[in-house]
């Protein structure tokens, strides 16, 4: 049997969208799993309406439901750059923070050595390191290797962020639609959205002045999370205990330092 357009609708997308406004009322259920069901119903809205099936007020009506309950397609932005190319995100200024106290003696950690990186020592977060953006920035691990240092932080999205991302993502959808039936029309021509911690150009120093230079990185981006693994080469010399993290901006001016403690 096949479903009309106002069929489907009701038989099928209102009761989906019913479930999980009633599991997120009642705080239960897999965060992921509902933004991958959001994401189904939406290529199923567009693919009906690409097919005549729901008409544009229709698959208008859908789409904008969709986006009220925080379902659109989620788009996850990956860097595996060793340095920012886009726009520098607007920081807050704040002084280095205090390191955790530590009990007990520290042995000696053993210096770079030859051969697959080695995993010395890990100090984990979470504790705020300072603002960026007004936002809380705060420290998930450093992770000491023998030849290397990673440090990943994370702040969140911010309101004015996410609708950014939205109406950026609503206009490119719009366009491939259009596409897809062969009507004109220009491609967005959106500023390129970049996350804040993506943005920023991040350096890393210590008290002898070791030149840490930056080897690469990895991050994630969505409508609540920013996080970034940023990766330095050398390991800090031995003995080291504390490096200073620095967000540059792009007159090269310091606009976020913290201090973050070593194992």
């Amino acid at each position: 049997m096949t479903l009309s357009g106002e069929q489907w609708l009701d038989q099928v997308f209102r009761p989906k969208l019913a479930d999980v406004q009633r599991v997120r009322a009642e705080q239960v259920g897999d965060g992921d799993a509902l933004k991958a069901l959001g994401g189904r119903l939406w290529a199923q809205v567009e693919a009906l309406a690409d097919t005549g099936v729901l008409t544009d007020d229709q698959e208008r009506t859908a789409l904008a439901a969709l986006r009220g309950a925080e379902l659109m397609p989620s788009v996850r932005v990956v860097s595996t750059s060793a340095t920012a190319t886009a726009g520098f995100a607007t920081a807050t200024a704040v002084s280095a923070v205090s390191p955790p106290t530590f009990s007990g003696e520290v042995g000696p950690r053993p210096d770079t050595a030859a051969g697959p990186p080695r995993l010395v020592g890990v100090q984990p977060g979470p504790f705020v390191l300072g603002l960026l953006g007004g936002n809380p920035v705060t420290l998930v691990a450093a992770e000491v290797w023998t030849g290397r240092i990673i440090v990943d932080i994370y702040t969140e999205t911010s309101p004015e962020q996410r609708r950014a991302r939205h109406e950026g993502e609503h206009e490119y959808l719009e366009w491939v639609r259009r596409q897809r039936r062969g009507e004109p029309g220009e491609r967005p021509h959106h500023p390129r959205l970049t996350s804040p911690l993506q943005a920023a150009r991040w350096e890393l120093s210590d008290e002898p002045g070791t030149p840490y230079a930056r080897s690469g990185g990895t991050g994630e981006w969505d409508d609540h999370l920013d996080r970034h693994r940023l990766y330095w080469q050398p390991a800090p010399p031995p003995g080291i205990r504390q490096v200073t993290l620095t967000a540059i901006g792009p007159d090269d001016t310091p606009l976020f330092g913290c201090a973050i403690p070593l194992p």
